[in-house]
């Protein structure tokens, strides 16, 4: 959808943006600068991670995972990981 929008073979594609800004990276900047993003979205896509209730540490294993996102977020790590894979 990238390369058809940068030979203007379409004027919008619809797909999902983290997709896109990663897929648009690996392009040369002939194709990156002539692609840009529209302010909002059309829908939202939760992300879950699930482990299994059969796991005898299923509950540490969340809380775990809880705790190191929320400190990621809070220290910048986590915006700074998006910005390395061309996510944001």
């Amino acid at each position: 959808a990238i390369r058809m929008l940068a030979a203007e073979r379409v004027d919008l594609t619809l797909e999902d943006e983290y997709v896109a800004r990663y897929n648009l990276a690996m392009e040369p900047d002939e194709v990156r600068d002539r692609v840009e993003f529209l302010p909002g979205s059309l829908s939202e896509n939760s992300l879950h991670i699930l482990v299994s209730l059969k796991n005898p540490h299923h509950d540490k294993i969340v809380a775990d995972f809880d705790r190191e996102i929320t400190a990621m977020k809070a220290d910048g790590t986590y915006d700074e990981l998006l910005r390395l894979h061309g996510l944001q």
